[in-house]
C-alpha cells in the first residue's frame, strides 16, 4: 500500500473504532497504546511494542493485521501520515473537509454526525476514577486557574465563568510568552490548574504545569494527542477522542468535559451554587433595570 492509498483509506482511528469489538483483550491493549502514543509506535519494533504493552511481539502483529494492515511498517507509515495531519493547521483543515463524504446532504449534517460520535466516545476515553479525581481536585481548590491558547482559550474562559457562577473562585488565563509570568506568580499551593492543550504542546504548557507542581498546586490537563508528554507534568491527564480526521472541532470534547465538571461541582454544593446564581440574577436586574419597579 503506497502513501496515497494510506491517506485516502480509513485512518488508524477509524479502523480502531470500527473493529475494536473484534479485538482480543491483548490486541486492544496494543491498539490503544498505539492510539495514545503514535510517536512511540512509529519508531518501535514489534518486540518493543510488546514490552511496552506487556503483551508480546506476536500479539502486536496480530493486532496490526486485525486492524487491516498487512504489516507493522504499513501501520507505521499510516501513523506518520496521521502525525503530519495533526501538526499542521492547513493539513488539519484539509483533513476535515476531506472527511465530508460526497453523499452528505450538507456539511452541517456531517458535523452533527461526527460530533455525536465523538461525544458518545467520551465515556470510553475518560475512566471513572480519573474523572472522580478531577472533580475532587477542582472541588477542594481554593481557586481554579484555567489555561488555554488559540481556540482553547475560549474553553478555558467558559470553564472559569461557569465555575464562578456556581460559587467557585476561578479565573482564565490565555497569556503567552513573557506575559504568562505575571499570572504564574499568583499560583498558590491550594489552587488547581486546568490546562486545555488538544493537539500541540506549546512551550507555555509544561512551564505552567511544572511551576504549579513546584508550588504544591494540583493540575489537570485535557488533551487529544499529548497524553504521553503531559503525564510527566500534570497530576491527571484526560484524553479526549480523536477529532482531526473528522469534521468535529478540536474543542468540542473539552467543552463537554468543562460543562460536566461545572455540574459536578454544583451538585456537590447545591446551596452555594443556588446562592451565587441568585446573586447574579439580582445584579443583572440592577444593571439592566428589567424587573425593577
Amino acid at each position: 500500500m503506497n502513501s496515497t492509498e494510506l491517506l485516502d483509506g480509513p485512518s488508524f482511528t477509524e479502523r480502531l473504532a470500527a473493529r475494536v469489538g473484534e479485538l482480543t483483550r491483548s490486541e486492544r491493549l496494543v491498539a490503544q497504546f498505539v492510539h495514545h502514543n503514535p510517536e512511540t509506535a512509529v519508531v518501535s519494533s514489534a518486540a518493543a511494542l510488546g514490552r511496552l504493552t506487556e503483551t508480546s511481539d506476536a500479539t502486536v502483529l496480530r493486532a496490526v493485521r486485525a486492524l487491516g494492515y498487512r504489516s507493522l511498517p504499513e501501520l507505521q507509515r499510516a501513523l506518520v501520515a496521521h502525525l503530519r495531519r495533526r501538526s499542521d493547521l492547513t493539513t488539519q483543515l484539509a483533513a476535515r473537509t476531506e472527511a465530508i463524504p460526497p453523499a452528505a446532504l450538507s456539511v452541517l449534517d456531517q458535523v452533527r454526525t461526527d460530533s455525536e460520535r465523538l461525544v458518545h466516545q467520551l465515556n470510553a476515553h475518560v475512566p471513572p476514577d480519573q474523572w472522580r479525581q478531577c472533580v475532587e481536585l477542582v472541588d477542594a481548590a481554593a481557586h481554579v486557574l484555567c489555561f488555554g491558547t488559540g481556540p482553547s482559550a475560549a474553553v478555558a474562559q467558559h470553564l472559569a465563568v461557569s465555575l464562578s457562577r456556581v460559587g467557585r473562585h476561578a479565573t482564565a488565563v490565555h497569556d503567552t510568552g513573557v506575559q504568562l509570568a505575571d499570572a504564574l506568580t499568583e499560583v498558590r499551593a491550594d489552587w488547581a490548574i486546568v490546562v486545555f492543550a488538544p493537539l500541540r504542546l506549546f512551550r507555555e504548557v509544561p512551564i505552567l504545569l511544572n511551576h504549579a507542581r513546584g508550588t504544591g498546586a494540583h493540575s489537570i490537563a485535557i488533551t487529544e494527542t499529548l497524553t504521553r508528554e503531559l503525564r510527566r507534568h500534570a497530576d491527571v491527564v484526560l484524553t479526549t477522542p480523536p477529532s482531526v480526521e473528522t469534521t468535529t472541532s478540536e474543542t468540542l470534547a473539552a467543552l463537554v468535559l468543562a460543562h460536566a465538571l461545572t455540574l459536578e461541582v454544583a451538585r456537590l454544593h447545591p446551596a452555594e451554587a443556588a446562592q451565587r446564581t441568585q446573586l447574579i440574577e439580582r445584579l443583572r436586574v440592577s444593571i439592566t433595570g428589567r424587573g425593577s419597579r
